[in-house]
């Protein structure tokens, strides 16, 4: 099994075409299985000529045996695979796959809902409805694009329900569906539910794939965006995935903000900043990135380096402005305040102590006590604003 492996990803023709001839001839799911588990490691190009060879060994005598590698799924192999069954589809292989479809297994669906995006059945849309919030992102995103062959039918609105859920795994999935779908007069939904989700940076982390962040900062939802940018940055390499820094356009939103003159610019440079301080100078973070995704996080360091410490110090001005309970960057600025140590925006933060917004008054707290002010606040009035029990047992201890 291993040494076919090694032959088909080969160089040399005479042993990638006998490997590819042999594991399809054969129905060899192991093969194809210890493939698929192999794929991770395997650059771009090499899973391309993969396909490629996999697929110029299928014909119409061994197509059938295509069906036995669907119990295994592989989003890297799963279009030549279904291309092909597409390519030969007669009654037997569509009855097949519908039978997948309706009784298989997690995998078998995937690869059944990808199929009946291409070839019609009036007995699939129902199979789509009840498989399309699934938690196998796969089998979600494949009866998504099978649904716009049928049209979405209820799913639409059922997903615009789930996205003002209170479960918040209900209202993720809500936000992957209808970026899928990529419906972009939703944006102002998705902006309202990131806003006020406890997973916000995960729905941020979506948003770019329905319209590009540098679409919309020459355009509308600029703000939005850069609170969106601002959520990913704090999350980059933990919650959100390193490998999206090119779709998120870092380092160009960056460059084109530098050098404007407001409060909500001048926090996102200060926060990516920090951010991308602390992503290099931690190998943790890096270690296990590929060559382009490690070379792009240093090319935003390299900017950000860039500039001056008078241009930090104008930066920093700005910060005030911010710190208001109305300001959906409240908390962003919070943060840049505490990690900078910036014994500045006093009366700002003893506002903020009394904010309607337990939390904000919480990190203002923190704040002044990291500043050594806390005897410039009266505790007895903080407290009385605060309902929480719990927020108001740690400024208690604050205090103490």
């Amino acid at each position: 099994m291993e040494k076919l492996v090694k032959k088909l990803t080969g160089k040399n023709r005479q042993d990638f075409e006998y490997a590819a001839s042999e594991i399809i001839n054969n129905s060899d799911v192991q093969t194809f299985s210890e493939l698929v588990d192999k794929s991770d490691f395997l650059f771009d190009f090499i899973k391309e000529n993969v396909k490629n060879r996999l697929s110029n060994a299928i014909n119409e005598n061994n197509y059938k045996n295509i069906l036995n590698f669907l119990s295994v799924y592989s989003p890297d192999y799963e279009d030549v695979l279904i291309y092909n069954l597409v390519d030969f589809e007669d009654d037997e292989i569509t009855s097949c796959m519908l039978e997948k479809f309706k009784n298989g297994t997690v995998d078998e669906k995937t690869y059944a809902a990808k199929y009946f995006s291409y070839i019609k059945n009036d007995e699939v849309l129902p199979l789509i409805n009840e498989n399309i919030f699934s938690e196998e992102e796969g089998l979600m995103y494949n009866c998504i694009d099978a649904l716009k062959v049928y049209g979405a039918g209820d799913c639409y609105q059922k997903a615009f329900d789930m996205l003002h859920s209170n479960d918040v795994f209900e209202q993720l999935c809500a936000v992957k569906f209808l970026v899928a779908y990529q419906d972009v007069s939703v944006l102002d939904e998705l902006f309202k539910a990131m806003k006020k989700s406890s997973m916000s940076e995960n729905i941020a982390s979506y948003i770019p794939y329905l319209k590009s962040f540098m679409d919309m900062l020459r355009g509308d939802y600029k703000n939005d965006m850069l609170l969106a940018l601002n959520l990913i940055l704090n999350s980059l390499g933990e919650v959100v995935p390193l490998r999206g820094i090119f779709d998120y356009e870092i380092y160009d939103i960056l460059s084109e903000i530098s050098t404007e003159q407001n409060s909500i610019a001048a926090i996102t440079m200060l926060n990516a900043k920090l951010r991308i301080e602390q992503l290099t100078e931690n190998d943790e973070y890096l270690f296990d990135e590929t060559k382009d995704v490690k070379d792009e996080v240093f090319a935003v360091k390299h900017l950000l380096g860039s500039f001056p410490q008078n241009y930090w110090d104008n930066k920093i001005k700005y910060l005030k402005d911010e710190l208001r309970t109305e300001s959906d960057f409240i908390f962003i600025a919070l943060q840049v305040q505490s990690e900078l140590e910036i014994d500045d925006n006093i009366d700002e933060l003893k506002a903020l102590t009394l904010s309607s917004n337990p939390t904000a008054a919480l990190k203002s707290v923190e704040i002044l006590k990291q500043l050594n002010r806390l005897g410039e606040l009266d505790s007895a009035k903080i407290l009385e604003k605060i309902d929480d029990e719990n927020i108001k047992t740690v400024i208690k201890a604050l205090f103490n």
